[in-house]
């Protein structure tokens, strides 16, 4: 997988096949991207706080943010869950996103 390959990029996966990504995309940001949950909600949030705690002790990471697609209310209200403040609408290549950040502080790091 060429993603995997592209430098700065990491995955996260855990025992149940949960994956998250997160895509390098410029100095000390990173955008992620939840790519496959088979979980419940809650399992899926604790999952994806200790990935962002783990990105945020690295060196190298400032920002974690993620562009969740207009339509897909229910990422929205996932987002939300997780602690991710919205920063409004942002015009894509893949239509209207609606843009969250998480910060540090949000999954307790």
């Amino acid at each position: 997988m060429v993603w995997l390959k592209t430098p700065g990029n990491i995955a996260f996966s855990d025992e149940v096949g949960n994956v998250l990504l997160f895509e390098k995309q410029g100095d000390h940001m990173y955008e992620f991207h939840w790519l496959k949950t088979v979980s419940k909600p809650r399992r899926i949030i604790n999952f994806t706080r200790f990935a962002a705690r783990e990105m945020y002790d690295l060196p190298d990471t400032g920002l974690l943010y993620g562009m969740v697609p207009a339509e897909r209310v229910d990422s929205k209200i996932m987002a939300r869950w997780l602690g991710s403040k919205s920063l409004g609408q942002v015009a894509t290549d893949l239509g209207l996103c609606e843009m969250f950040i998480l910060t540090r502080e949000a999954i307790g790091g």
